[in-house]
């Protein structure tokens, strides 16, 4: 087994959780994100830390506010020197 955990970190854009079928939208038939929902964990509130794409990526991904790395609007490139959670 090894040391570290294999973590999958999925983040979609633009989409409403009502209208999958993991919370129970009657028509909209998404089998694949209802099995991750059922499998995996599943965050039923969550909150951004920038109202963004890219920057609220970029701050999930090091840790940091948008004011430490930069990261602005959907336009700014995260400095390949900030660590991630990728990196551990």
């Amino acid at each position: 087994m090894p040391d570290q955990p294999n973590i999958l970190f999925i983040v979609s854009d633009q989409m409403v959780a009502a209208l999958t079928g993991a919370y129970g939208h009657p028509v909209v038939q998404t089998p694949h994100l209802n099995r991750l929902a059922a499998e995996g964990v599943r965050f039923d509130t969550a909150y951004t830390p920038f109202p963004l794409c890219a920057p609220g990526r970029a701050c999930i991904m090091t840790g940091r506010h948008a004011s430490e790395i930069g990261a602005w609007d959907n336009g700014a490139l995260l400095a390949a020197d900030q660590p991630t959670f990728a990196h551990y």
